[in-house]
């Protein structure tokens, strides 16, 4: 999957959760996917099939979050016929999907916890991959998901007041700018139909290097087993080395510390090791008689 992978854009997050497992060698679900971007770790996107309609404007921070809410009443737009008049029809349609959730001032509440609203600019046309912003709206839909429910928008003026509907930005646009993409009547999808979330391939492969890099718990113990274990045969064999010397009696603990020393070179001991040894902190040392030595 891997070579393939460096020829797609992106992959649904089933398919992520299939490429984490195969490269890290560990069960990775999809569920693990969406709360690795609850956590910042990992941007979603979604795939916008078609052209399909969003609002572009600033996102900004507010004190006030009532003076954005959209008006109690506006005058509804007869749609007419989609099948005769199709152009009236999708004008019509936008025009009132504005009206409901759009505040006189041309404000739109994006995130109620936060006290932010986009700045509304104009209506465009967007398609192809867009990244999720997960502000309010979307955190909830995306947390709905990883846990099995379905979560659709709630209004402004809803109980939850988040204004959640899904706010997305271009991977190469930066600072405030952002769309955001209005629900259709009567909110029972989050995202627009036939829409689904994504993961591009380059945050994908950015997460494998981020994750590969990180050392497990299980490498480093490995690690000073053997470092321990090597201590362990070093000091063996300055013991083996002081026991074949037979020091005859009345030899000076300078000579014999200088004996050592050179063994100690041979096998590489650390000096900190080396102090130890001589300090007779190793019950075979003070058999030999050769704690104390300094």
């Amino acid at each position: 999957m891997s070579k393939l992978l460096n020829l797609q854009e992106w992959v649904t997050c089933h398919d992520a959760a299939r490429y984490l497992t195969e490269r890290l060698k560990e069960e990775v679900s999809k569920a693990d996917v969406l709360r690795l971007a609850l956590h910042g770790r990992l941007k979603l996107s979604v795939f916008l099939p078609r052209p399909t309609w969003a609002l572009l404007g600033n996102l900004i921070n507010v004190d006030d979050m009532s003076e954005h809410f959209p008006p109690d009443s506006y005058t509804w737009v007869e749609e007419g016929d989609a099948w005769y008049d199709r152009d009236h029809y999708i004008k019509a349609n936008r025009r009132n999907s504005y009206n409901e959730w759009v505040s006189s001032k041309d404000t739109l509440v994006v995130d109620g916890g936060r006290k932010q609203v986009l700045e509304v600019k104009s209506g465009v046309e967007i398609e192809g991959i867009w990244d999720l912003t997960m502000r309010g709206g979307e955190r909830n839909y995306v947390y709905g998901l990883s846990i099995g429910k379905t979560v659709r928008s709630i209004h402004p003026k809803g109980v939850q007041c988040l204004g959640e509907v899904p706010v997305v930005k271009h991977p190469t646009e930066q600072d405030n700018l952002a769309y955001a993409l209005l629900p259709e009547l009567p909110f029972v999808r989050f995202l627009p139909k036939n829409s689904f979330l994504v993961v591009r391939t380059v945050e994908l492969q950015e997460l494998e290097k981020r994750i590969s890099s990180v050392k497990e718990p299980q490498a480093e113990f490995a690690n000073a087993k053997r470092e321990n274990t090597d201590l362990k045969r070093r000091i063996e064999a300055v013991l083996t080395y002081a026991r074949k010397q037979r020091f005859p009696t009345g030899t000076s603990q300078t000579k014999m510390a200088k004996k050592i020393k050179e063994q100690q070179k041979h096998e590489r001991f650390s000096e900190s090791a080396l102090r130890k040894i001589l300090s007779g902190r190793y019950g075979p040392m003070r058999r030999l008689g050769l704690d104390g030595l300094t």
